[in-house]
């Protein structure tokens, strides 16, 4: 189905806006569960010859929505700034991958690229760095099965919810389909953990058991971001397939 086209500029303020509310207000960020989809539409246009240039917009929504939840955190303009630079980075490399396989590479394969790159940005010494589930740690009591997916899962709802409400918003027409999808991919996740007796894994004790010295026991510190740790192998393989098939596309 053709996708609906809406003015890149239009996109970029609204994913800023949402970005920047669902930072505002963390303890009721459900805005982060759509806030990146306009981000998202905007990589449809990644096919014409003026896609590398629509990048620009998707580093200054990000830089907006990442500043914003910084002001939480300790991190400086420029910290923020790196991550949303790496962020805008993961989306080029997510337009490299589909204009090199085409609709094989779907949408998904930029969840797995995000989640690579937080994991990247979790597992090297470039500071604490920001975590789209950084948006959710001020509502714990929504996200208690990270104590089994790790904290990155949070991420990774976020992202899925996200591309839902893609399909649903910003393709050709409103799909029913896809909006009923997204509401049940944000609306399960919170009442499974209100279901679950344990506690929400904080942001904490991630940084705890990758950058400190301090001990972690129990069942994460023998899986770790396993979510993330797996995309982040999978994505090198995507990747290196991507590479090869453009190489010899050139010949």
């Amino acid at each position: 189905m053709a996708t609906l086209r809406l003015n890149p500029y239009f996109l970029f303020l609204l994913a800023g806006l949402l970005l920047t509310a669902a930072a505002l207000m963390r303890p009721a960020p459900i805005l982060v569960f759509a806030a990146l989809a306009p981000l998202i539409a905007i990589t449809d246009q990644a096919k014409s010859e003026t896609a590398w240039h629509r990048l620009e917009l998707i580093l200054l929504a990000l830089a907006a929505g990442f500043w914003a939840l910084s002001r939480s955190y300790t991190h400086s303009l420029v910290a923020t700034l790196c991550y949303a630079i790496l962020c805008t980075l993961v989306v080029g490399l997510f337009v490299f991958t589909s204009q090199t396989l085409g609709n094989r590479a779907g949408k998904l394969v930029l969840v797995l690229l995000w989640l690579a790159a937080e994991y990247l940005f979790l597992v090297l010494p470039v500071g604490d760095g920001l975590f789209l589930a950084d948006f959710l740690a001020l509502q714990q009591n929504w996200t208690r099965w990270t104590s089994h997916s790790g904290y990155l899962g949070a991420s990774l709802w976020v992202l899925v919810a996200n591309l839902a409400a893609y399909e649903g918003l910003f393709k050709k027409g409103i799909k029913i389909f896809w909006l009923v999808a997204w509401l049940m991919l944000v609306a399960g996740p919170i009442a499974l953990s209100y279901m679950m007796e344990a506690d929400a894994l904080s942001r904490e004790a991630m940084i705890n058991l990758y950058r400190s010295d301090q001990p972690v026991v129990g069942m994460y510190a023998q899986r770790g971001e396993w979510i993330a740790r797996t995309c982040a192998w999978v994505s090198a393989l995507v990747l290196l397939y991507a590479a090869v098939k453009n190489k010899t596309k050139k010949k």
